[in-house]
């Protein structure tokens, strides 16, 4: 995919990877809980964010997967950033899937014709196409991340955010200072582990 690159392909696809990027998510993360009304409904989603995130770590070490620009002499590192630890599956995708189609259908709309569900289909396959341009991944280490975060996705929408948000909500109701104090320990928790999640994204 690299014989015929150029800096303006580069460029653009150091762009597009930016949408898996531990920053644009840390960022985004942000925006995300500071606009959206329904506090509880980010909490949740984000809660199983950081938790497929984990699970992307676990597989990388079971895997072991050496990164293109590791062991072929014919692909270099495009990258803006040196990712340091193993290729297999690739984050970034993962981490597209399930970070921003929650945020078009739960908050923002489909739209007519479902046309932002496009949009973020064409985000995920371009996303995986600048990973394998770049030297980070490979064709079937992407494919993984795909297929792991679409099953993640699929656990989110028809079992985990529907129980768990229920869950807090009974928690909510019935014990609120309880859940204030839970709720803000989970906050705090999740700024203690933002370095250990800062670099398992950059994977």
């Amino acid at each position: 995919m690299q014989a015929n690159h150029s800096s303006f392909l580069t460029f653009i696809f150091n762009l597009i990877s930016l949408l898996g990027n531990t920053v644009t998510v840390v960022i985004w993360a942000v925006f995300y809980l500071i606009m959206v009304r329904n506090k509880l409904r980010v909490i949740v989603h984000l809660l199983f964010l950081v938790i497929s995130i984990e699970g992307v770590a676990m597989m990388k070490q079971m895997y072991q997967g050496a990164r293109p620009f590791w062991t072929s002499n014919r692909v270099g590192l495009l990258e803006w950033s040196c990712p340091l630890d193993f290729g297999n599956p690739s984050g970034h995708t993962t981490v597209v899937i399930i970070l921003y189609e929650p945020f078009i259908s739960d908050v923002i709309g489909t739209g007519h014709k479902k046309w932002r569900i496009i949009i973020w289909a064409l985000m995920v396959g371009f996303v995986m196409t600048s990973r394998m341009y770049l030297g980070a991944h490979s064709l079937d280490q992407v494919l993984l991340g795909c297929l792991f975060g679409l099953s993640c996705l699929i656990l989110y929408k028809y079992a985990f955010q529907k129980y768990t948000y229920l869950l807090f909500q009974d928690i909510l109701s019935k014990y609120q200072k309880s859940f204030y104090f839970i709720l803000n320990t989970l906050i705090f928790g999740f700024i203690l582990t933002l370095p250990i999640l800062i670099y398992l994204i950059n994977a």
